[in-house]
């Protein structure tokens, strides 16, 4: 074949992109090892053992440019594989405007630029010869494994929202663009691990680098206004960590006033009087005489001094504390003495006291007694008593009247004395006039005084 027909050929080849590997001559692999940086630049390079002479026509000219691309010159491409085990099964060729391709002669090295580095770009690469060039090289290329150093993380963002005392709060911490994923996340709070629970999930971002993001949950005391929250971070670029103070909202607690107690000045004395109180924010403290406000500002103590006090100046002070938060207050009296008043009791003035107080509690006494006795018999005389109630046979005999004889009193009272005039009166009236009138009374008698004695008013 003629050298027009060779070429010819040669750019049929080149068209066809059929590009593989020599496995005939079993030479095993080279394999090195090369680290990149995440977002930075490689070259990886492939050198084979020699350019042959028996180069087709022209081809010897076109591998001294060293500046030509290979989607140009169609020369040499290259292949990527994930992991060693895939080797040439899983392999595939690169293509994109991140990979440029490059051959120097008279060496025949072959060069893959990657720009902007992502954490994906990890692998094995190698070079493969088009079949124009097979001839005319000892097909031997190196195998280059692409590593990536860790990468440190490239932003922290620390959030720590508004805390108020007793209500639960989440704090979070984000580390941004770092390698490799595995990571940890700590929280302290001025030295001390925190307990209560942290979460920590992990994204990763197109270019292979990570992202991630601890939370912890708690509930804020007024103790742990101005305390450091920490959080620290472990991974295999660094170990670092990430502190801000807390700023815990509450309402005025503490509060107190100097002195303590109440007080008892002399005309002409200096009174001062401090109120004191913790709050955040900050509390607007007030000062009272009795209702009339004395002085207002917003501070952490507030102090109040009357001079040459009089009795005018004495009443009840009360010190009072708010924010949005919450309201206390402090109270304490003031009395004011004039020592040209002579507040001493004499002699004869306890006397009079005295004597006083014991006419009263013997008045008292002498009441109480009295109302007892007058209770007392009113009750026993204001009880009725009990009458007494006769049963006789509906024919009475001689022993029934007997028995209703011998039980009169002797006494009666006044009711009793009805039946005796009834009686009476029935005896005037039945008399008869015939001499046997004696034993007829008799039994005109006993007969009456059956009648009135079963008498019923009930039935009357």
């Amino acid at each position: 074949m003629n050298r027009p027909g060779l070429s010819l050929l040669v750019f049929l080849f080149s068209l066809t992109g059929l590009c593989f590997t020599d496995t005939s001559r079993g030479e095993e692999q080279r394999i090195k090892t090369i680290y990149g940086v995440v977002k930075e630049d490689v070259i990886i390079t492939s050198k084979y053992a020699k350019f042959s002479l028996a180069a087709p026509l022209g081809l010897s000219d076109k591998l001294d440019n060293s500046s030509r691309k290979t989607d140009e010159l169609l020369i040499v491409r290259w292949c990527y594989y994930k992991h060693r085990e895939h080797q040439k099964n899983l392999c595939r060729f690169l293509q994109g405007d991140r990979f440029l391709f490059s051959v120097t002669s008279p060496s025949f090295t072959a060069q893959l630029h990657i720009k902007g580095l992502q954490v994906t770009d990890a692998g094995f690469y190698y070079s493969v010869p088009s079949s124009s060039v097979k001839e005319a090289v000892e097909f031997v290329p190196d195998v280059t494994q692409l590593l990536f150093k860790a990468v440190p993380i490239a932003q922290a963002i620390l959030n720590v929202p508004q805390l108020e005392v007793k209500k639960a709060a989440t704090l979070s911490l984000s580390a941004i663009g770092f390698y490799p994923k595995e990571i940890l996340m700590h929280w302290l709070k001025d030295g001390i691990p925190l307990r209560e629970r942290v979460g920590l999930s992990i994204t990763m971002y197109v270019n292979g680098t990570f992202k991630a993001m601890s939370t912890v949950s708690f509930v804020p005391q007024i103790n742990d206004h101005g305390k450091t929250i920490t959080c620290r971070i472990t991974h295999k670029s660094m170990n670092s960590s990430w502190s801000q103070r807390l700023h815990v909202l509450y309402g005025p607690v503490n509060l107190r006033v100097e002195p303590e107690g109440n007080i008892v000045k002399t005309t002409g004395e200096l009174l001062e009087l401090t109120c004191l109180a913790s709050s955040n924010p900050t509390a607007e403290m007030s000062w009272y005489r009795n209702s009339m406000v004395l002085l207002v500002r917003k501070t952490r103590h507030l102090r109040i001094r009357v001079h040459n006090i009089s009795s005018n100046d004495q009443g009840v002070y009360r010190c009072i504390a708010s924010n949005k938060l919450g309201k206390r207050q402090s109270m304490l009296i003031v009395t004011v003495i004039d020592p040209q008043i002579n507040y001493e009791i004499t002699d004869q003035q306890l006397m009079v006291i005295v004597i006083s107080v014991s006419a009263v509690l013997f008045l008292v006494i002498v009441t109480s007694i009295v109302t007892y006795v007058i209770v007392r018999k009113c009750r026993v005389t204001g009880r009725p008593e009990e009458e007494p109630v006769y049963m006789v046979p509906s024919r009475p005999t001689a022993d029934v009247y007997d028995t209703l004889k011998r039980d009169e009193p002797k006494e009666p009272s006044a009711p009793a004395k009805v039946p005796s005039a009834v009686v009476y009166d029935t005896l005037k009236r039945d008399e008869p006039k015939e001499p046997s009138a004696p034993a007829k009374a008799s039994e005109a008698v006993y007969e009456n005084v059956y009648r009135v004695k079963s008498y019923n008013p009930t039935t009357a």
